[in-house]
């Protein structure tokens, strides 16, 4: 049998090709060769504590690092942590050197104690047998500090507590009652004016202390409260006495405890209650004005309501009272000197509170308005 040239030419070849063979890997297919190629991706989405990049790492001997895995499996990795990215190589605060393991969450930093209020660098890399990966892109975090050595607070400023007031408008009984607070101290200590409808025509004054609510007395209004309609209100609180105006006629005079002297007004419903209210105006006994709102405009001072129509509206199972002033946030304040070089790092902590949207300030616009080390992104500082 005689063959061309040519042909033992493609023999040869084919039987070369069939006859390569890669280490470490059976023959394959060609769509797996290339799976197997994958192995070498380098890991991501580095966390420390389940979180990308924290500024407030608190667990200083073990914290719990993590990462994903490229398209290979691994059998092994290497951990290097830190200051600053250059030291990773040549200065690393830990190398973990290659531990055989195919963990790749909640593995534990097993390096030397980290400095509190300290910044750190960190990558990884990965194994599948012998193929190893590229290093991660260097990931940061930061740990918390563990002292606030001459810091004093700084209280937000508290308005003068109201004592002896006058707060007037008009309700509306949508179901059931119309509640209003007066001398409230908190959301659970105050004086409850309780105007009720659907059929008991009266009004009901308590006293609420903690989880518990005490009735006063009874009182008819002489009048029927018909839902959706308009009645005009006006409540004086002056020492322990409290007057209470329905159309301008006055109803009922109530002599409360001593305990109930000042606070806010605001307002509760039960789980069967709605109401409005409209035109509040709010005035000290020497005729200056505490509050105003004819709810033209939308209104954030109560966030239990809502602005409808014109109107306040307050739903059911509802609580929450208006606040001129208040103390339950601050600021530390300390100085530090600082030395006469770039800042590596640093990081922002920003306390907010409002009770409607407003534009946001984002932590990133902060620090991009102060000082950073030249080349450093908002993430190093913020």
């Amino acid at each position: 049998m005689k063959l061309s040239l040519r042909r033992i030419g493609v023999l040869t070849m084919a039987v070369l090709l069939a006859s390569v063979t890669v280490p470490g890997v059976s023959p394959l297919s060609g769509g797996d060769v290339a799976v197997a190629m994958e192995s070498s991706e380098a890991p991501e989405s580095l966390t420390v504590n389940q979180l990308p990049s924290p500024r407030d790492v608190a667990d200083l001997s073990a914290p719990l690092l993590g990462w994903r895995v490229g398209s290979a499996r691994q059998s092994a990795y290497q951990v290097q942590l830190a200051l600053n990215e250059s030291d990773l190589s040549r200065a690393p605060v830990w190398d973990s050197a290659r531990v055989e393991s195919s963990a790749s969450t909640n593995v534990a930093y097993a390096g030397p104690a980290l400095t509190p209020a300290e910044g750190y660098v960190w990558r990884v890399r990965t194994w599948d047998g012998d193929v190893v990966s590229p290093w991660s892109a260097p990931s940061r975090f930061g740990t918390a500090t563990d002292e606030w050595t001459g810091t004093t607070p700084i209280w937000a400023p508290n308005a003068a507590t109201w004592s002896d007031y006058t707060v007037e408008g008009d309700f509306r009984v949508e179901a059931q009652n119309a509640t209003i607070v007066l001398r409230a101290r908190d959301s659970s200590n105050y004086l409850m004016w309780q105007f009720r409808g659907n059929g008991a025509n009266t009004l009901a004054p308590h006293t609420r202390a903690g989880n518990s609510f005490t009735q006063l007395k009874s009182v008819p209004l002489g009048e029927s409260l018909i839902n959706g309609t308009t009645y005009r209100f006006k409540i004086i609180a002056s020492g322990n006495r409290i007057s209470t105006f329905l159309n301008d006629r006055k109803i009922d005079e109530t002599a409360v405890p001593d305990s109930y002297a000042t606070g806010y007004f605001g307002f509760r419903t039960g789980g069967s209650e709605r109401n409005s209210w409209d035109n509040l105006r709010v005035t000290s006994a020497d005729g200056g004005s505490l509050y105003s709102d004819n709810f033209d405009a939308a209104s954030a001072d109560f966030p239990c309501a809502l602005t409808v129509d014109g109107r306040l509206a307050v739903g059911s199972g509802q609580n929450c009272i208006y606040s001129a002033g208040s103390t339950d946030w601050a600021f530390f304040r300390g100085d530090v000197d600082i030395a006469d070089k770039d800042i590596a790092w640093a990081t922002v902590y920003a306390t907010a509170a409002s009770t409607a949207p407003t534009p946001s300030v984002r932590v990133q616009d902060v620090v991009e308005r102060g000082v950073r080390r030249p080349g450093a992104d908002a993430a190093d500082c913020a």
